[in-house]
């Protein structure tokens, strides 16, 4: 069988040129994301616990265990071999790579990822980025990290450079936060400020606002939708409560 003229180019690159090219669309792909409508998402790029393989999971932000994709170097440019199973072409570009991506996310995982990305995150793309072009893959941690502050920029081909800031939002692994921690604080702390009181008053010119209501009633739904057992939906419930009694 003839091969197409893009699998003779591919061929003729070194195995280590193949990875770190993959490697480079794979991120590439979360930052254009992240620009685009998911600002609450993350990227999450390590090493295996053996160090032959670099790996990289997008989640939501605080919650690696909600993993909405997962990629390997094994794969090399196979993008969707481990998330949906589905082909693509090795020559995608990275928009149409992330575009891709999130076809097979379902509803409520995607939603959890969607609104704007912070200033913060903004910035820190922009070191990532930088780092991308420079040809460095970016490594949150293997398996001897000491200082999970910083990440690793590693190269097939170059050497390592000098490492970056770990991301806002990013929680080192055994250490995910639940919705409430992430998003509710202030409510919860709200109700724990009035919890030994007989009644809770919420005024309804509270929910007059369509528009106030909307944005409260969307992050609610996010928020149910990322619980994990009864016990962080009852500490959710309380902290909406809380919320709405500090409403003016």
């Amino acid at each position: 069988m003839a091969k197409s003229d893009e699998d003779s180019i591919f061929e003729k690159k070194s195995p280590e040129q193949v990875i770190m090219e993959a490697g480079a669309k794979v991120l590439q792909a979360g930052i254009w994301l992240i620009r685009n409508g998911y600002g609450r998402m993350l990227l999450l790029p390590y090493a295996s616990p053996s160090g032959a393989y670099w790996r990289c999971e997008f989640h939501p932000v605080g919650r690696p265990s909600r993993t909405i994709f997962r990629y390997t170097s094994g794969s090399e440019a196979k993008y969707l071999e481990n998330h949906c199973g589905g082909s693509i072409r090795s020559s995608v570009s990275p928009e149409k790579l992330a575009q891709a991506i999130m076809k097979s996310v379902p509803d409520d995982v995607k939603s959890s990822c969607e609104g704007p990305a912070s200033p913060e995150t903004l910035r820190w793309l922009v070191l990532l980025e930088a780092a991308v072009d420079g040809g460095f893959l970016a490594e949150a941690f293997h398996d001897y990290t000491e200082d999970y502050s910083r990440w690793e920029l590693v190269s097939l081909i170059r050497g390592n450079g000098d490492p970056i800031p770990a991301p806002p939002g990013y929680v080192k692994p055994g250490e995910e936060c639940s919705a409430v921690d992430l998003e509710w604080r202030d409510g919860e702390a709200a109700w724990n400020a009035v919890a030994s009181d007989e009644e809770l008053l919420i005024g309804l010119e509270t929910l007059s606002d369509d528009e106030r209501c909307y944005e409260l009633a969307d992050r609610v739904r996010r928020g149910f939708a990322e619980t994990t057992d009864g016990f962080e939906a009852r500490r959710l419930l309380r902290a909406v409560i809380g919320t709405l009694s500090k409403l003016e």
